[in-house]
């Protein structure tokens, strides 16, 4: 009769073992696929800020929108201990205020459209990946710029790897467990079958 348990458990187990290992990866490549995305959208909640301080220093003066940035300013702009940080402004004729972004860089299929309206998108930038948001803002009656700001990926790669490397004791734990409970229910069921077949 022991055989008889210990075979009808090894068939439930067989049977439960695919599809527990199918959920376990379905549920570790979307927990890991969530984290990355709400990591991206923080990341790019940042571009959007650091393009917006750009917009902070345009001013109109006789009808024409200028900025003043110092080195200092510079500097605090696109200091980073991990990625580059690079910007541009540009005014409604396609003058460039400020910037070093170069005017071949890709650009979104669709620009930014409304006063406001952030567009982000992935591109290239002297051989490496870039992340890039582009938006429209009023400098004044009449006075739209459009600015640019890109950022190396280093940071979010390495919180990709962090955020992998978290939850991969934490699916083990959990495929422990269900490999326990799995064992023992399994157990259960074939002493029962048994007990019904005698």
């Amino acid at each position: 009769m022991t055989e008889r348990v210990h075979s009808l458990r090894g068939l439930l187990l067989r049977r439960l073992w695919l599809p527990l290992l199918v959920l376990m990866l379905c549920s570790a490549v979307g927990s890991f696929a969530l984290a990355r995305f709400y990591a991206g959208q923080v990341y790019d909640r940042w571009l959007l800020d650091s393009a917006m301080s750009l917009s902070e220093l345009v001013e109109v003066q006789d009808g024409r929108a200028s900025i003043e940035i110092t080195p200092a300013v510079s500097r605090m702009f696109t200091w980073d201990t991990t990625d580059e940080v690079h910007g541009e402004v540009v005014d409604a004729g396609g003058g460039r205020l400020y910037g070093d972004l170069p005017e071949a860089l890709p650009r979104p299929a669709v620009a930014a459209a409304r006063d406001g309206e952030a567009v982000y998108y992935d591109a290239r930038l002297r051989g490496q990946p870039v992340r890039m948001v582009e938006v429209v803002v009023s400098a004044g009656p009449g006075h739209e710029i459009r600015l640019r700001v890109a950022e190396t990926l280093r940071k979010r790669h390495r919180l990709e790897r962090k955020l992998l490397m978290t939850s991969i004791p934490f699916q083990a734990a959990i495929l422990a467990l269900a490999a326990w409970l799995a064992w023992s229910g399994t157990g259960a069921a074939a002493r029962h079958a048994n007990q019904v077949a005698r």
